[in-house]
């Protein structure tokens, strides 16, 4: 019967996904490539207190070994700078790679290596060097990941992108990682030391008056939950706590707060056997089940506006971020003036709202 009953919650998940998700932006698949992150030629680097690693971003055309014609490409190569010091001006690149450096709201920094062509393409070999910038160690044990984020390469009309994979760069000073917790505004939870490949051992649930603990994140963006029976330590981490209005759920229970039933979950008329039962479950849940509100989304890069509906105190799933030459997204906005940021990890959508997505230029301009 539990199994059942899971069958049928990931059917139903799939199901309210497919009607309500739509991409922001689609993916070309008629080229791939592989956005790699090497030191000294590998992924994997030993390295002491005081030690200077250079960092080399090169991306590689996976689907064939022709070269092809480059329009636009950016790689946001973050790195924790509790472990690493960025060594200013230590940069080389290929020739028209824009760089900027900047914080991010997870706590990390991001290293920015930027392209894109302003007459027609340019002609890239498979392999690209597209450059690379010297990191100081600054960190004395423990291990950290610099890490590929939002690799893109833009087709030629900009209106999508290619298949990228991404390849990190481990640096190890010990096997002793330091995992924290970060529970915002509720109670603390003290830092454990995990070897590399063991499991984090569950804390105890911070507490947050009129919120109770849903799950633990490996990243800000609340996207990826951290599996304490089953994911493994690779490095030097934060975990995030992800917060929902209700009293706390207690042992074995359910929070006092229909409201704060999980959002895959089904009702439980729903969870029986028999197809037709099944269905018609579904379509009254989905007529009944919830108000769900209109979010419009307004790129801002020439492509047409996009709306998806969001159940009435739930938080946006963050868009995809889009590709416009010559601009970077720096966040959404509630206003066309861009002076009201929507926090994704905090705002819920409570009524119709348009957001609109924010840009600055490659220069710094906005």
């Amino acid at each position: 019967m539990r199994t059942g009953k899971r069958v049928l919650a990931i059917l139903f998940g799939i199901i309210v996904l497919f009607s309500l998700a739509l991409p922001v932006f689609a993916a070309d698949d008629s080229m791939a490539f592989d956005f790699s992150l090497t030191a000294d030629g590998t992924s994997e680097k030993y390295a002491q207190p005081g030690d200077v690693i250079t960092v080399t971003l090169t991306v590689t055309r996976t689907d064939s070994a022709e070269g092809f014609t480059l329009y636009s490409m950016q790689d946001e190569i973050s790195y924790d700078d509790e472990f690493f010091e960025l060594i200013d001006g230590s940069w080389m690149t290929k020739s028209g790679i824009a760089t900027t450096d900047i914080g991010l709201m997870d706590g990390y920094r991001s290293f920015y290596m930027n392209r894109v062509s302003m007459g027609g393409g340019d002609p890239w070999e498979a392999e690209t060097l597209i450059g690379n910038f010297q990191l100081r160690v600054i960190a004395t044990s423990g291990t950290s990941i610099i890490e590929n984020r939002n690799c893109i390469i833009g087709n030629q009309t900009g209106s999508a992108s290619y298949v990228t994979n991404a390849r990190n760069l481990k640096v190890i000073v010990s096997n002793d990682c330091t995992i924290h917790f970060e529970t915002y505004k509720g109670t603390k939870i003290p830092d454990q030391t995990v070897s590399i490949g063991e499991k984090v051992i569950r804390p105890g649930d911070p507490v947050l008056e009129g919120y109770h603990l849903e799950h633990w994140y490996r990243d800000w963006y609340e996207t990826q939950i951290w599996d304490f029976d089953n994911d493994v330590v690779e490095g030097n981490m934060t975990l995030f706590a992800g917060w929902a209005e209700g009293e706390t759920v207690p042992d074995g229970g359910a929070p006092n707060t229909p409201d704060d039933a999980p959002r895959s979950s089904l009702p439980p008329w729903a969870l029986c056997t028999g197809g037709g039962i099944v269905v018609l479950a579904v379509l009254l849940f989905l007529l009944f089940g919830g108000r769900r509100i209109p979010v419009t989304l307004e790129p801002g890069d020439g492509s047409p506006s996009i709306q998806v509906r969001v159940r009435k105190g739930r938080k946006l799933e963050r868009p995809q971020v889009p590709a416009k030459p010559g601009y970077r997204l720096i966040g959404w906005y509630r206003d066309a003036a861009k002076t009201q940021p929507w926090k994704f990890r905090t705002d819920t959508v409570t009524e119709p709202v348009t957001l609109f997505a924010g840009w600055e230029e490659e220069n710094g301009n906005q």
